[in-house]
Formats: C-alpha cells, structure tokens, sequence
C-alpha cells in the first residue's frame, strides 16, 4: 500500500507540473506569421472572399481582420469548410448559400469599415458582399497569428488533470501524516 501510495504520489506530482507548463505556454503571446494588406474592386451584386482559411492549424490560428471601402458593403463571418462557397460569385449565389445553411453564418454587419478578430479560426471564411449600384474598392488587412498552444484544449485539459493531480499529492501526503503518528 506504501508503495502504490508513492508511485501515485510522483504521478501526481507529474501530472501537476505538467499542467502548470501547459498553463505557463497559455501566456505566451501569438506569434503573427502573415501581414497582408490588398485592394479588390467589387462590382455591384457580387461578393469575394477576403479570408478563406482551412483546419490547417486547426484551434492554434487567430485573424484579425480589418475592411474599409469607399461606400457601404455587407460582411458575412461564415463557419464553413474553404470547398464549399466559391472565392468570389454573384449575391444570388451567397444567398442561396445562407438560405441553405444560416446556421453558419457567425456575423453579419453592413458599414463601410470593419474590424473583427476570430480565434480559433479554422474553417472560417470573410465574405463581403456589395449590394449598391456603384462599384466599391474595398481594402483589407489580414493578419494571421499562431498560437503556442490551443487555448480550449489546454484549458480542457487543465481542468481534467489539475484536481487528478492534486487528488493523487494529498492522497500520499495523508498516508505520510499517518506514518509519522
């Protein structure tokens, strides 16, 4: 019984540490690994993608996104895999799309500037659309970041171990209590 108490009591104590590490890696900042900045001409009753991004880096990616345009546009952040909507297409086709599946669409704005940030950002595409009758010149800047490690998993994984870890320290703490008396 000793022996297992001790065994138990350095797994523990492993299991601790390395949730502390973990914890540790959650505080290190992104590193940002792109900064794009590009022009498009919209023509009237059109849409183009801005950021079309795939589970490459799965949970351990972050964009920000900023877009302005010389008049009024709308901006889709639809949750969707890259394949499924087209780079670029008429509204009729985004709305068939939207029609099809609103559960995807994350956020919808109308304005003529935007700026967002998505976390964890994979399967995840911008979309700005023009529904007016000029043109627009519509401007963006991406920038991608990655991250050390993928905050929800970490943090998942923290919450599992952590009180294992502990449950395992105080159970060999207490059977050392009771040697000693």
């Amino acid at each position: 019984m000793r022996m297992l108490s001790t065994i138990l009591g350095r797994i523990g104590t492993s299991i601790l540490f390395v949730c502390l590490a973990l914890m540790i890696l959650t505080y290190i900042p992104p590193m940002c690994v792109d900064d794009s900045i590009m022009a498009y001409l919209l023509c009237p009753g059109y849409y183009f993608n801005v950021a079309r991004c795939c589970d490459e880096h799965g949970a351990q990616m972050e964009l920000e996104i900023r877009i302005s345009a010389n008049g009024t546009f709308n901006v889709y952040v639809v949750s969707v895999c890259s394949d499924r909507l087209m780079m670029n297409g008429t509204l009729q086709q985004l709305y068939e799309f939207i029609e099809k599946s609103p559960d995807k669409v994350l956020v919808e704005y109308v304005g003529n500037t935007f700026e967002y940030s998505i976390k964890e950002a994979f399967n995840t595409s911008v979309i700005v659309a023009n529904k007016g009758e000029s043109a627009l010149l519509v401007t963006y800047r991406v920038k991608t970041y990655i991250l050390m490690v993928p905050y929800s998993r970490v943090k998942t994984l923290i919450a599992y171990l952590m009180p294992l870890g502990i449950t395992f320290i105080m159970q060999w703490i207490l059977m050392k209590i009771k040697e000693k008396e």
